[in-house]
């Protein structure tokens, strides 16, 4: 491409002047698709994996990745007696990944826009990867399906009805209108999980530092979204967050290339459980 074509560089600060109706400097859960077009994001959704194709792998990936027998019956009793998201925990603290669940303790990441923390992404759980510092580098989330929704119905009711109002005619309709305004047409591509990966990768490289930058340039990150009503599948969102937009909301006045990523769904199921561990890092890491 010619310099005379080429898109010229601009800060983050530049492109929220230039679309200022897309109030890129919001709660996320304020975002919409087209917040996702500002930083030029894509969601690309894949079939769903073959359990038996995963049952028949052979060579070293079946004997890195394949789970034995007890470990099956493990996760399978705490998807029949607690949730499949505690099923699921088993898979990843289990296997020598290397990460650790933090329930309990890490709930949830900040987003950062230049050195200001402006918004706090809640979680049900990050697995983190070490400490440094007693920062997290956290390298999967688990997240409800239908969390965001309903976190962002509670903040509208909040932010324009509160406890008095919320049932006055008129103001009861401003807050439907802005919910259905605001709440995607696919549920699967909620901007949301695009501001908690970048959140993630800021939380990554300011625990792990240049040691954690992978040799493309990018932050990897990982996203499970489980349906708490039982549904017979997980999705698995994974993104590889190029230093180059982390780069952007540390130094929002500085004028550098913007640089998209693609967001990858894979819908996962559970059944069979002998397969589960193998299609989910074949998913997920």
């Amino acid at each position: 491409m010619t310099s005379s074509t080429a898109t010229p560089q601009l800060s983050l600060l530049e492109i929220i002047h230039r679309h200022s109706r897309e109030r890129l400097f919001v709660h996320p859960l304020l975002w919409t698709p087209r917040q996702c077009a500002l930083l030029d994001c894509r969601f690309q959704f894949h079939e769903a994996d073959d359990p038996v194709d995963a049952t028949t792998e052979t060579g070293a990936d079946k004997a890195d990745n394949n789970v034995d027998k007890e470990l099956a019956e493990d996760i399978a009793l705490a998807a029949d007696t607690f949730c499949q998201q505690v099923a699921f925990y088993h898979v990843f603290t289990k296997q020598g990944t290397g990460l650790h669940s933090n329930k309990g303790k890490y709930g949830g990441v900040h987003l950062c826009f230049g050195k200001q923390q402006v918004a706090y992404i809640k979680c049900n759980n990050i697995l983190v990867t070490s400490h440094a510092s007693n920062l997290i580098a956290p390298r999967v989330a688990v997240l409800d399906f239908g969390a965001p929704g309903t976190r962002r119905k509670m903040r509208i009711d909040r932010s324009i009805g509160g406890r008095r109002n919320r049932h006055n005619p008129p103001v009861k309709f401003l807050i439907q209108h802005r919910i259905r305004r605001l709440t995607p047409q696919d549920p699967r591509q909620d901007p949301y999980i695009l501001a908690l990966f970048i959140a993630m990768a800021q939380a990554r490289k300011a625990a792990l530092g240049p040691m954690g930058l992978g040799s493309d340039g990018t932050w990897p990150v990982t996203l499970i979204m489980n349906d708490c009503g039982k549904a017979p599948h997980v999705y698995v969102y994974t993104a590889s967050v190029p230093e180059g937009l982390l780069l952007m909301f540390e130094n929002p006045k500085k004028q550098l290339p913007l640089v998209g990523m693609e967001i990858h769904c894979t819908l996962v199921k559970f059944q069979s459980y002998e397969s589960l561990v193998t299609r989910l890092h074949r998913a997920a890491l």
